[in-house]
């Protein structure tokens, strides 16, 4: 890998930092649909909640672009850090009654998670190029991502330990020191890498323009956003009734039974997370990016028909194995095109695009499971995921190479674009 600054320290403390943050993200993950489950069987209420959380990202995604691009990237990693650490110790007195509760302040509470999520997220992938250059950056989007997974397997079980064990209170609380730990790290981070001044010449309404312009012209990004938005809207979906398909699949709503689910796809997420830039350099961005998208939606949707508890968990880890891959791709797919600039806007603007889908899935998706049924509506909605991979792999988004230039330098005589 190569590093801009130092011999490695840089990315290993903003990777140490991610760490602990994304493994109180995961008990979080377990603790928020469990607490609601406590309060509500209803579909729809766990739908609201996610979607509280999923609004943000398309309300402030594509400003929180032009302000990283303005702004100090590493500040956003701090500040984004330490809000959500205040967040849920809040939440944690909202579960012991010490402050009022319900259903609303859940949503609210989710909805100020996700504006800091929004900001947090393409801050550090639009940071990362500022210590790591080159073909390092896949192998460092693969880090991030198989602790991300990593977590996956160990938050969920662990959150799902100290519900039982202690309640809320110590759950939403091992969250908030997470943040404040990661927020600690960012402290030591080297400033941004710019090779060119922060853009302050236009207003905020036409550099978010000019942002989202560039997402559109190059094919690549419009395409690999579409398939990430498909991908989301079974992921909010998925993730928002997580708690009634466990119980429904191991008759159990006890919270450890329930969170082993969690935990199996987890385990599929480390392996495709660790095997995704190796991949990437084999098969190339597109491909990856496409059987990811498909190997996702198979495994989802192969869970349903099954009654067996541990086929069950294994088709979960097939599902999870995919997911990375597609995220690693999209990630790296973006720091490669994208001048540095722009890598703000950009994050931001595919992120506010690429989850404008999380409502769908988490609110809409979750009205048809009340009519028709959870099973049924997962069976359908991921279905159609191995179609859209099957689509995308067809067209310019299955022929991306494993080292994509930006779209004005790769113009081919022809007036086609190069991967």
């Amino acid at each position: 890998m190569t590093v801009r600054r130092g011999a490695g320290g840089p990315f290993a403390l903003l990777w140490a930092g991610q760490a602990v943050s994304q493994l109180g993200d995961y008990v979080a993950l377990f603790a928020i649909p469990y607490f609601v489950f406590t309060l509500s069987q209803d579909p729809l209420d766990f739908g609201l909640v996610h979607a509280g959380q999923d609004l943000p990202l398309i309300i402030f995604g594509l400003f929180s672009g032009v302000l990283l691009d303005r702004w100090s990237r590493r500040g956003w990693l701090l500040w984004a850090n330490v809000v959500q650490a205040v967040v849920f110790v809040l939440l944690a007195l909202v579960a012991e009654g010490v402050l009022p509760g319900g259903l609303w302040v859940l949503v609210v509470t989710a909805f100020v998670v996700g504006a800091m999520t929004t900001a947090l997220q393409a801050a550090l992938y639009a940071y990362v190029p500022s210590i790591v250059s080159g073909d390092g950056l896949a192998k460092a989007n693969a880090r991030l991502s198989v602790t991300g997974q990593a977590a996956f397997i160990v938050g969920p079980v662990l959150g799902g330990l100290l519900v039982e064990q202690w309640g809320f209170l110590v759950a939403f609380g091992f969250n908030a020191v997470t943040f404040l730990v990661a927020a600690v790290t960012a402290l030591f981070l080297p400033p941004d890498a710019r090779t060119e001044p922060p853009s302050t010449g236009g207003g905020i309404l036409a550099e978010a323009i000019e942002g989202m312009r560039f997402i559109w012209d190059d094919v690549r990004l419009r395409l690999a956003s579409v398939g990430a938005a498909a991908s989301n809207v079974v992921s909010a979906f998925m993730v928002a009734i997580l708690p009634l398909l466990a119980a429904n699949e191991f008759a159990s709503d006890e919270p450890v039974a329930m969170s082993i689910i969690y935990g199996a796809f987890g385990v599929g997420g480390v392996i495709g997370a660790a095997t995704g830039s190796r991949a990437l350099e084999r098969f190339g961005l597109g491909r990856v990016f496409v059987v990811g998208l498909a190997i996702w939606g198979a495994g989802f949707a192969a869970s349903t028909f099954l009654d067996d508890r541990i086929a069950v968990l294994a088709v979960f880890a097939l599902a999870g194995f995919g997911l990375p891959w597609v995220q690693i791709a999209f990630s790296t797919l973006r720091q490669k095109v994208t001048p540095e600039p722009m890598l703000g806007r950009v994050m931001a603007g595919t992120r506010a695009v690429v989850n404008a889908a999380y409502p769908i899935g988490a609110i809409g998706l979750t009205a048809v499971a009340a009519v028709i049924g959870s099973l049924t509506t997962s069976r359908t909605v991921s279905l159609a995921l191995v179609g859209v991979a099957g689509v995308l792999a067809l067209g310019t988004l299955g022929r991306v190479g494993a080292d994509p230039r930006p779209i004005d330098e790769a113009a081919a005589p022809d007036g086609t674009t190069a991967s």
